[in-house]
């Protein structure tokens, strides 16, 4: 019964030290300050300041509510891991008293493609929405383009001993005999389409008075496809004179994506239409592979002339996660016209991308047969100048 007594006690306790804040407020008539919003539901406008996120989008009167645009691209791609051959300026006979003792490699340099500028183009379409000033907008990209380059001929051989004191070309793409395969000339063509689709839905708003900004997510859908052809000819074994070689490598790589894309405009108001642009976008896309790799040699005896041929075709089909960069500063200058019935805007940008791991080329250490065999996995790089036009109506 004494135990019953003190448990009744122990629980009245704290029974008045849970009442006691709440007996308290009522007795002195104050009450708990309310919030001007709870977590969770939308704003209305009147709980905002004027001015904070304040849409900063195009409004002419009168309009549709529709934008178009359209761009020109002056662009140059770069790929890596597409270099054509290390080319040895071998030892003079005679400079040393034993010459060309590195394995018939000294004074190496490896050659580099001849990348180039290419044009292209770029048109959208978009709408303003009655929800918040957000907008949808939709964008084709194009750019094909290609390089040529190559391996004039090279100093040939004119020591009369076994020691070769000319110009050599070991070739780094194909699979060869790294010691002994050596050529004296070489042409490469390389050839890269990229087609872009991307969906945007975004809001642009002022961020203070003079600082516009836009962040915007949304899909891409990305078609990239590449062609590398490298073609090598020359005499396979310089000291005898008796044998040719020529070999002949197409690889190609097509290949689509889809995925989330994101990213932000950023644009400094500097008056008189005139602003500073600053944007970034990224994406990751699903992306399927389709490489297919043709080789073909051709080996001729002197004078008997029988040309060995070797033909060899591999293809693969397989699936990766690709991340794509892309950041880009410029300028612009924008104004209504027609009683504010129309607004024009140009704009200039210099950009930069990074597609990683585009290059899927597979190289043979060796025969294929024993299957040794790596992908270099080099990554895409372009920069170059848009130019853009936009026309709100």
């Amino acid at each position: 019964m004494l135990n019953l007594s003190n448990q009744t006690k122990l629980w009245l306790a704290i029974l008045l030290l849970a009442t006691a804040p709440l007996i308290a407020q009522q007795e002195t008539g104050k009450s708990r300050p309310q919030k001007s919003f709870e977590q969770g539901p939308k704003l209305t406008q009147s709980q905002l300041m004027p001015g904070y996120n304040a849409p900063a989008s195009i409004q002419v009167v009168d309009s549709w509510d529709v934008y178009a645009t359209a761009s020109y691209i002056y662009w140059q791609a770069q790929q890596e891991n597409i270099e054509i051959g290390m080319i040895s300026k071998n030892v003079p006979e005679g400079l040393e008293d034993t010459p060309f003792t590195t394995n018939y490699k000294n004074n190496i340099s490896v050659t580099n493609p001849n990348f180039t500028y290419r044009p292209g183009f770029k048109f959208g379409i978009g709408a303003n929405l009655n929800r918040d000033d957000w907008d949808v907008f939709a964008e084709y990209t194009w750019f094909h383009g290609g390089i040529g380059s190559g391996v004039t001929p090279l100093t040939p051989n004119t020591s009369t001993t076994s020691i070769p004191n000319g110009e050599y070309l070991f070739p780094l793409q194909g699979q060869f005999n790294d010691t002994t395969d050596f050529f004296k000339n070489a042409d490469q063509a390389w050839r890269l389409k990229i087609d872009f689709l991307d969906l945007s839905i975004g809001r642009s708003y002022y961020s203070g008075t003079r600082l516009a900004v836009k962040p915007f997510f949304g899909a891409r859908g990305a078609w990239i496809r590449q062609a590398l052809r490298t073609t090598y000819s020359a005499e396979n074994i310089v000291f005898t004179n008796t044998t040719a070689q020529q070999a002949e490598f197409n690889d190609s790589s097509t290949s689509w994506g889809v995925g989330p894309r994101a990213g932000v405009e950023s644009s400094w108001l500097l008056g008189y239409g005139v602003r500073l642009i600053g944007n970034g976008s990224a994406d990751i896309l699903y992306t399927r592979y389709e490489t297919q790799s043709n080789d073909q040699g051709t080996h001729v005896t002197v004078p008997t002339v029988n040309p060995i041929a070797q033909n060899i075709s591999i293809s693969q089909t397989v699936d990766y996660l690709r991340t794509h960069v892309s950041m880009e500063m410029g300028f612009g200058w924008g104004s209504y016209f027609d009683n504010d019935n129309w607004h024009i805007d140009l704009s200039a940008n210099y950009g930069f991308q990074i597609f990683w791991n585009q290059n899927m080329f597979r190289n043979f250490e060796n025969t294929p047969d024993i299957t040794k065999s790596f992908a270099p996995n080099g990554n895409l790089y372009i920069h170059g100048l848009t130019v853009n036009g936009r026309l709100d109506f």
